[in-house]
């Protein structure tokens, strides 16, 4: 989880796509509401790094969605 936190906050637009990559890959995986969460976060915020602000919105709607239920 640390080393895909550090990816999507990288300055290089590579380990953007490399962290946001290995967060979707275990995304299905997740079992804890508290880690889905978390995910769907760093997926948000690589998103917005890498410019796709629609999909970071979307990510994080999902994300506050999860938040609240």
């Amino acid at each position: 989880m640390r080393l895909s936190w550090a990816l999507v906050h990288s300055k290089q637009t590579d380990d953007v796509n490399r962290g946001i990559g290995m967060i979707e890959a275990s995304l299905d995986k997740t079992t804890s509401p508290l880690q889905t969460r978390e995910k769907l976060y760093l997926l948000a915020v690589g998103h917005y790094r890498n410019g796709n602000y629609v999909r970071s919105r979307q990510l994080a709607d999902r994300c506050l969605e999860c938040f609240c239920s």
